[in-house]
């Protein structure tokens, strides 16, 4: 719930700044992201993990995720075509959870969803920060990197999701 409480702020500050380069947007991001990293790891290691935190983690990071690559693209710190891939990706897995749950599918997260995830938060937090070496903003090529492990996570997605989706079908005829 912090990360969902966390993204407006976020947002605000980065819209506020210069070229998206805010201590407090980052600060905040930094924050809401170790948590991200904690809370699964104390779930799984204290065997609390619940429905709802399966379903209200990958949505909070979702739209921690799309709510601040979508104000640093408003700012000129990430290009629009990669923020609008990874927006629309997101978008489709919502939406796709959504329909398979619906039909008794459900899927877990998957290694490459959590590595495109991991990127992802480095490229904004180095993005956010506006570091430059030798004038090359590694935020930006990291960025690229996630918008690719995003493409292909989704697509991970859409088979396992389609795989699941023709075993239950074929259980229930």
């Amino acid at each position: 719930m912090l990360r969902i409480i966390a993204t407006p702020a976020i947002v605000f500050f980065i819209l506020r700044s210069d070229e998206g380069s805010s201590v407090p947007a980052t600060i905040i991001f930094l924050l809401a992201a170790i948590t991200d990293f904690f809370d699964g790891l104390l779930a799984r290691r204290m065997d609390k993990v619940t429905k709802i935190g399966k379903k209200a983690d990958p949505l909070a990071d979702r739209l921690l995720i799309s709510g601040t690559i979508i104000a640093l693209a408003i700012q000129g710190s990430l290009p629009v075509v990669g923020v609008i891939l990874v927006a629309a990706r997101d978008l489709f897995i919502i939406v796709g959870y959504k329909l398979l749950e619906e039909r008794g599918v459900e899927l877990g997260v998957s290694a490459a969803g959590k590595t495109y995830t991991a990127l992802i938060m480095v490229a904004i937090l180095l993005s956010m920060t506006g570091v430059e070496i030798n004038g090359v903003r590694p935020g930006w090529w990291l960025f690229w990197a996630g918008v690719a492990g995003s493409i292909v996570s989704g697509a991970i997605y859409v088979v396992t999701g389609l795989q699941h989706l023709r075993a239950s079908t074929e259980t229930k005829v």
